[in-house]
């Protein structure tokens, strides 16, 4: 049936996931922030920033230990198969996501007087890293629950737990903060963690029948799950250690204020933002990789998700930037709006994540590691590099451009890797309305840059361009 996106089944579908994981990932950012500000007013910068190196330290070692399970199984869990295949794998992916948690547990157990010393420069935090170490199994298998639920299509399983674990995190929070103070965040941090792998075990899939398998058999068949995995967090570790090289750079050649006034920038593009991503991945990921074979239907349902990625972000980027000196106001203080320049120019470069982010993900369902690994490591590179060059010449009006010279780049790669490794092509006008989103995207973003006066007239103006074109093909069952 072809119908325009009020119309298609398809995309009421997609729009539907998108504002369900969309409202759990923008739950999760507030209940983050709300635990951020509790922490500032009972314990102060100092507790803020005790929680920041726990928390960093920890993401990095779930990063390493983990081997993006949840992302790599969803592509086999996802493929076309007999009942009996699923939940063999099903085991597989169990028993691998408790052996990688079992092993990040150990991994902080014995590392913790080394990340004492790293994270904050004395050994008064070694017991603190020991007592968070079974983050990493609570993360671990609940990574795991997660990834089957995507791979059986079981979507409301993912945002109940989402929900239920940051909400509950939070509530206790709360209590442990006043009556514990500094002592409390470890606490607070085991709890969420608790949360989020006990409500993934009671919303994820229960087949009635569960295949034991054992730890030789998990490692020997799930070969391909955990090789995809080993890239992904090749690629993840080269992503971050750019980030962490320029951030050195501004530290050492600026000063710290410096650097905060960069991460709030980079939070607001890159967190706040990303939620639409993070949104996109949970439902498309899995339904590509499921026709992943057939390279017309595959051309389809990409085609697809990019047109309702970009009717639902060109008029967010507008609002964003538009109104992001408002932002900073409320997220921070008046003290933050040297990086305006660099949130609303760089709102730009997010239409032309949102066009490779769709492409990209074709690359992970063929389960082509290699190719990933390099696309992302020349990625890595083109950020640091644009980013060091242009915040010499221009400052933070330069990170917004480079932001953007980022992922155009980005894009391009992606699009020659789509069409020519793969040889896919985009459908059903895909291009005229990437233009389109692009064109009054970019205009917005300069006249909101100097008559944000005319924002709201801006945004209906893009509204009714955008949602103009219609959705004609959508994916085949």
């Amino acid at each position: 049936m072809k119908g325009s996106i009020g119309t298609s089944a398809t995309t009421t579908r997609v729009l539907k996931a998108l504002s369900i994981f969309g409202g759990a990932q923008a739950l999760g950012v507030i209940c983050a922030v709300v635990r951020t500000k509790v922490t500032a007013v009972l314990i102060g910068p100092a507790g803020v920033g005790i929680l920041a190196v726990l928390v960093s330290t920890m993401d990095l070692l779930t990063t390493i230990s983990q081997l993006s399970l949840r992302q790599s199984a969803v592509r086999d869990l996802s493929a076309k198969q007999s009942d009996e295949s699923r939940q063999r794998i099903t085991g597989i992916v169990r028993r691998l996501a408790l052996l990688l948690g079992i092993f990040g547990l150990m991994t902080a157990v014995v590392l913790s007087p080394f990340l004492s010393r790293w994270g904050f420069g004395n050994s008064d935090y070694i017991l603190s890293f020991v007592c968070l170490a079974p983050m990493l199994l609570f993360s671990s298998v609940a990574g795991g629950e997660t990834a089957i639920m995507q791979g059986y299509d079981k979507l409301g399983g993912v945002a109940k737990s989402s929900v239920y674990s940051a909400l509950t995190g939070v509530a206790v929070s709360i209590p442990l903060l006043y009556f514990f103070r500094v002592d409390g965040l470890v606490p607070v941090l085991l709890t969420y963690s608790f949360c989020l792998f006990a409500f993934s075990l009671k919303f994820g899939v229960h087949t009635g029948h569960r295949v034991k398998i054992s730890t030789i058999e998990a490692l020997k068949d799930g070969k391909s799950i955990l090789g995809l995995g080993i890239y992904m967090t090749l690629s993840t570790t080269f992503s971050m250690m750019s980030a962490y090289l320029f951030v050195v750079f501004l530290n050492h050649n600026y000063d710290e204020s410096t650097v905060g006034i960069f991460q709030s920038g980079y939070t607001l593009i890159n967190s706040y933002v990303g939620i639409i991503f993070t949104a996109i991945a949970v439902e498309f990921y899995p339904r590509l990789s499921s026709v992943i074979g057939h390279t017309k239907r595959a051309e389809v349902i990409v085609s697809h998700e990019i047109k309702i990625a970009m009717s639902v972000l060109v008029p967010l980027v507008l609002i964003f930037a538009s109104f992001a000196w408002l932002a900073i106001k409320i997220l921070y203080t008046s003290s933050f709006e040297a990086v305006l320049p660099f949130v609303t120019i760089g709102m730009t470069g997010c239409m032309f994540r949102a066009i490779s982010w769709c492409m990209a993900f074709v690359i992970l369902a063929k389960g082509d590691g290699k190719i990933y690994l390099w696309s992302e490591s020349l990625s890595a590179v083109l950020y640091l590099v644009l980013f060091v060059v242009l915040f010499r010449h221009m400052g933070f009006l330069g990170l917004g451009i480079a932001y953007t010279l980022w992922y155009l780049a980005y894009t391009v790669i992606i699009y020659l890797i789509y069409r020519r490794r793969y040889g896919m092509r985009l459908r059903g006008g895909t291009r005229r309305l990437c233009i389109a989103g692009l064109a009054t995207g970019i205009a917005g973003v300069v006249l909101s840059h100097t008559l944000w006066l005319y924002a709201p007239m801006i945004l209906l103006v893009a509204v009714a361009i955008v949602f103009k074109f219609k959705i004609k093909n959508r994916p085949k069952k």
